[in-house]
Order: structure tokens, then sequence, then C-alpha cells
């Protein structure tokens, strides 16, 4: 039954190529502890960013809707009174 199993290789492709054993990396945990570390802080500023959002929508701060057209006296206008 074991026999059967190494005709077809699925997974083992260095014995398949017959490559040597790649040199393992010292830094790779490190290189894991840096991983967390950003995927921990960036969720940390999406969560803080999610939670502003709802303060600030819970405080009656609605995005307003942009009209699709503009006119042209909105266009031309700076807000100056002459």
């Amino acid at each position: 039954m074991r026999e059967a199993a190494k005709i077809i290789p699925v997974v083992n492709a260095q014995d398949t190529f017959e490559w040597k054993d790649p040199i393992p990396d010292p830094g790779a945990a490190l290189d894991w502890l840096l991983l967390l570390f950003k995927v921990i802080l960036v969720g940390g500023i999406l969560g803080a960013l999610n939670r502003i959002v709802k303060l600030w929508r819970r405080a009656g701060h609605e995005p307003q809707a942009r009209s699709s057209t503009a006119s042209p006296s909105s266009i031309l206008s700076t807000g100056i009174e002459p």
C-alpha cells in the first residue's frame, strides 16, 4: 500500500525534483513576530476608525448626500461678499 502512495508525488516536491533541502532562515521567528505585530497594528487602527465613525454617527453627524448636478452659481461662488 505504501508503494502505491509513492507512485504519485503530491506534496513532496523536493524529493520529486531531487532538490537539496534549503538552508533554514535564522530570522524566521523574527519575521513571524513582525508580521503578527503588523496585523495587530492594522487591526487596531481599523477598529479605532470604526469606533470613531460609530460615535460620530451616534452624535447626529450623518454623512450628507452629494448632489449629482452642480449649478453654475455654486461652482463660481467664493463665499466672499463684495
